[in-house]
């Protein structure tokens, strides 16, 4: 019996910050909101995913500023490191 592998188009988008991507999404369970955020490490044309992070909703935070607080509380030092 041969195993067929399914490959299937999909386009991803989001916002770079170094050689970080982000996507978020808003999720609205019990009328209660957050965002979520999906990190993905960008190396050429290869992109991994790194994890999904919660964050409440703010009315005034813009997905932009979401990514942006996200990129300088965890990923700036790793990319910092990587660049000395």
């Amino acid at each position: 019996m041969e195993n067929r592998i399914e490959v299937k188009e999909i386009n991803l988008n989001g916002y770079q910050i170094g050689s970080f991507m982000f996507t978020h999404r808003l999720i609205e369970e019990n009328e209660e909101k957050e965002i979520e955020l999906d990190v993905y490490k960008v190396s050429g044309p290869v992109v991994l995913y790194v994890k999904t992070y919660k964050a409440p909703f703010i009315p005034e935070a813009t997905p932009i500023n979401m990514c942006e607080a996200l990129y300088e509380e965890f990923f700036a030092k790793e990319e910092d490191s990587f660049e000395e």
